[in-house]
C-alpha cells in the first residue's frame, strides 16, 4: 500500500499569522491532526500538529485549547470509510 492509497488530497493550511484557536478549528473541521503552515510569501513555514496544541494546552493549564484538542483527537480517532 502506498501513503498516496490513504492520504488528503485536499491539504488544508492556516497561515503563521493565523490565531491558534482557527487552525485548531481547521484542523477539527478536516478531522486532521496536522497541517502544514504557509509564511507571508506563501512557502511553508513550519507544521502544526495536535501534539504541539497539547503541550501548549498543558504548559498554560488552558482549558478551552485542552478541550478543543481532546475534542480534535476524538474526531479524527473515529473509523473513516475507505474509498
Amino acid at each position: 500500500m502506498l501513503v498516496r492509497d490513504v492520504m488528503h488530497e485536499e491539504v488544508i493550511t492556516p497561515s503563521d499569522h493565523a490565531m491558534l484557536s482557527d487552525a485548531a478549528m481547521l484542523m477539527w473541521d478536516h478531522d486532521i491532526g496536522f497541517v502544514p503552515v504557509l509564511g507571508t510569501q506563501g512557502g511553508l513555514a513550519g507544521v502544526l500538529s495536535l501534539n504541539d496544541l497539547a503541550r501548549r494546552a498543558t504548559r498554560e493549564s488552558n482549558r478551552w485549547l485542552q478541550e478543543d484538542v481532546a475534542g480534535t483527537l476524538s474526531a479524527i480517532a473515529q473509523p473513516r470509510p475507505h474509498p
